[in-house]
């Protein structure tokens, strides 16, 4: 099993650096300086999120770091290629030891104790109708008193 390096799949790096290369050309075209300004950090940000792996803003949003955290993980996975992410997520130590941690106990949980539902309706067993007459012909006993006094 491959270890993943950050929190972005193979796709959406993929698209974070298509989309990034179009920022990148819609920046050195003509036009508003602040627009082409706004498309060159919007280029910047996407290539280097497809670079690292890893997205801080994506690790903020899913509770796994703060944004601050996130973006140090984004920019450490830049400068170190290969480098696991930090602070649990996917492809650091603490990650792949909680993870083993997982995969054991549901290892250890199979099979389980209780059998699958079945799906099938209840039907009653075939002498049901004789106990059920046994029952109401059977005499009535009173009900005495578990400490033996009568009423």
């Amino acid at each position: 099993m491959t270890r993943q390096t950050g929190n972005l799949s193979d796709t959406e790096r993929a698209v974070s650096a298509l989309i990034g290369v179009a920022f990148s050309i819609t920046s050195l075209r003509r036009g508003r300086l602040w627009l082409r300004a706004l498309a060159g950090v919007a280029a910047a940000g996407l290539l280097a999120r497809a670079l690292a792996g890893h997205c801080g803003v994506k690790a903020a949003l899913t509770g796994h770091s703060s944004l601050r955290e996130g973006i140090v993980d984004q920019w450490h996975g830049m400068s170190v290629p290969g480098r696991p992410a930090g602070k649990g997520m996917p492809g650091s130590s603490v990650h792949a030891t909680t993870s083993d941690a997982v995969d054991e106990s549901v290892d250890e949980s199979l099979p389980a104790s209780d059998p699958p539902a079945s799906r099938l309706p209840d039907v009653p067993p075939v002498n049901a109708e004789a106990k059920w007459d046994a029952v109401r012909a059977a005499p009535r006993a009173e009900t005495a008193d578990p400490h033996g006094s009568k009423d």
